[in-house]
């Protein structure tokens, strides 16, 4: 097992309790202990359990091909957003719980836009002992709510010894996503015994439920996504039912497999790409789908950065102070209606004319009507705004609070839309210098032009990038002249690797619409969401798959689909990183 598996054993909380808690504090960490060192650490040998083939064994009578999957790892913790929909999804709760506010951000891999790169989501001691409170709270808060116990627990049958199996047994299933050993139950069993006794404020069977509960949530098998099969195919490792139905519902919905997809690995009915499609589709209707696919957008688009945006008061005063929250909420809104409901495709993201607004936005908007505080969907004019990134949230986020910021746009469309790599700028580079006389566009240019080191990134890779949405100002308002001069929004940015003659934003956009370079950039970001890496030279062949279906049209849910049902999807590499 990869050494950040090895973490040491949670802080209890009942160090300073009596010798019975104790007791049962070293059951918990023996219990946790021989859960990291089960079959899963050698990654050579047979999976520990029937049910890592379950009832599919044998049933691979269409075989799994295509691209082959690239070497990762098998052990990817729970982001800490995965951390709060597992546990809401698990206990069955009504809302999230919130707990994952006192968990430690983690560190972000460089140069990866998402919060899932493995590599990226280890466990320090403070991390934890936050699990650890969490755990501990999360069950006391359960196990004393009547109604909420009851969600997750088997009918009363008169018998606690066989209920408090069948708890086990059933919530360790959905816990670890896949069935416990029979070794497993023993031990959770046992656990159950000793929790009975466990708690100052709670005994009996309810104490006995609580102690299991915060053993579940605190084990590797929870905190982890582990994928524990072990039988090559060739130079691949077909995934179990059950792992296919992880990696499907932690792609779709940010969680853990709900009831529907339970019983398709039971069944044995995720084992063919066909089943797996099925699944994928049913899964896209539902809220867990919408909110992934728009968090997905809004890391890619970087929504979180439109907390900056804070127009002049002076220079803008019609411009309130949730202005931030309502263009967020817009862009928000604008994504689940264009990619989820209307089945949009990545040319849509750029050409869409259609928002979302209120009040506040529809005057800087310059709509004419009748607008309440809340949002109605509207059609911009076309001439005016084509897409996301002729949105105020774009616009306003890559400003001043007085003047448009051409070269952090520049910057975002090379790098986000065209993956395009720029160097960081040098040391020592002053700021731009105000403007007295002339545009915001000439005094950028003078500014980034006076010399060979900054002219070499900013004529050809930021500033034409940047130049055509001259035509909006810092609040993202559609503006024809600048400080009583015409805009100049023309610029000749290299697409695809050739010039592009662009007069505006508009036709910068459509131009991005039909390039290949873009469709092929954002492909790549759905591919490193989807695997949780940085792309490499094994997904070349599905990476070009997926951009020629995207040019010819393929709505982006089609484009996740089709990497679900994917051979790099649905099984592992036998080579494994260290």
């Amino acid at each position: 097992m990869r050494s950040r598996m090895a973490e040491p054993a949670p802080r209890s909380s009942f160090a300073n309790r009596a010798p019975p808690p104790a007791r049962a504090l070293s059951a918990v960490l023996v219990l946790l202990a021989s859960a990291c060192s089960t079959g899963i650490t050698s990654g050579t040998g047979e999976p520990p359990g029937d049910e890592r083939r379950g009832a599919a064994e044998g049933t691979r009578d269409e075989p799994v091909t295509g691209p082959a999957p690239a070497p990762a790892g098998r052990f990817a913790r729970l982001t800490h957003t995965q951390w709060e929909n597992t546990v809401r999804d698990l206990l069955r709760l009504d809302d999230a719980s919130g707990l994952s506010s006192t968990f430690p951000s983690d560190a972000r891999t460089a140069g990866f836009l998402f919060d899932n790169h493995e590599l990226s989501l280890e466990v320090d001691q403070v991390l934890s002992g936050a699990y650890a409170s969490a755990a501990e709270a999360l069950a006391a808060r359960v196990s004393s709510d009547p109604s909420a116990l009851a969600r997750i627990l088997p009918p009363d049958t008169g018998n606690e010894r066989e209920r408090a199996r069948a708890f086990v047994t059933q919530l360790g299933e959905r816990a670890f996503r896949r069935p416990l050993e029979p070794q497993e139950v023993e031990a959770f069993a046992g656990l159950f015994e000793l929790g009975r006794n466990a708690y100052d404020d709670v005994s009996g069977f309810n104490a006995g439920a609580r102690f299991v509960l915060e053993a579940f949530l605190r084990s590797p098998f929870f905190l982890y996504r582990i994928e524990s099969s072990a039988e090559p195919v060739g130079a691949t490792i077909p995934l179990s039912d059950y792992e296919v139905a992880q990696r499907l519902s932690y792609l779709f919905t940010g969680s853990m497999p709900d009831d529907r997809l339970f019983e398709a690995a039971r069944a044995g009915a995720l084992s063919r790409p066909n089943d797996v499609r099925l699944q994928a589709m049913r899964l896209l209707s539902t809220p867990g789908a919408r909110r992934s696919i728009v968090r997905f957008h809004d890391q890619l688009l970087d929504f979180a950065k439109y907390e900056t945006i804070s127009p002049s008061p002076r220079a803008f005063p019609g411009i309130g102070d949730d202005y931030a929250d309502a263009v967020r909420t817009s862009s928000e809104l604008f994504v689940e209606d264009l990619v989820v409901r209307e089945a949009g495709t990545f040319a849509d993201l750029m050409t869409s004319s259609e928002a979302f607004v209120n009040a506040d936005l529809a005057g800087v908007y310059g709509l004419d009507g009748q607008f309440g505080p809340d949002f109605v969907k509207v059609e911009l004019p076309a001439n005016e705004r084509r897409g996301i990134f002729n949105q105020l949230g774009f616009l306003a986020s890559n400003a001043t609070s007085v003047n448009p910021d051409p070269i952090h746009r520049g910057v975002f469309i090379a790098t986000r839309v065209l993956c395009i790599g720029i160097a960081a700028p040098p040391d020592g580079v002053p700021p731009l210098p105000p403007i007295e006389n002339g545009t915001n566009r000439q005094v950028v240019e003078n500014h980034t032009q006076s010399s060979h080191v900054c002219q070499a990134c900013h004529a050809q890779l930021i500033n034409p990038f940047g130049f055509p949405f001259e035509n909006y100002d810092a609040a993202g308002a559609y503006r024809t002249r600048d400080n009583g001069e015409p805009v100049d929004a023309s610029s000749r940015p290299i697409i695809d690797n050739e010039p592009r003659e662009i007069e505006n934003s508009i036709e910068l956009v459509e131009a991005l619409s039909e390039s290949r370079q873009a469709h092929e950039c954002f492909v790549s970001h759905l591919l490193e969401y989807a695997f949780g890496r940085q792309r490499v030279p094994l997904d070349e062949e599905l990476l070009e798959a997926l951009t020629d279906a995207s040019l010819a049209g393929t709505p982006i849910l089609e484009l996740l689909v089709r990497i679900a049902e994917s051979s790099a999807f649905l099984t592992r590499s036998a080579e494994e990183l260290p």
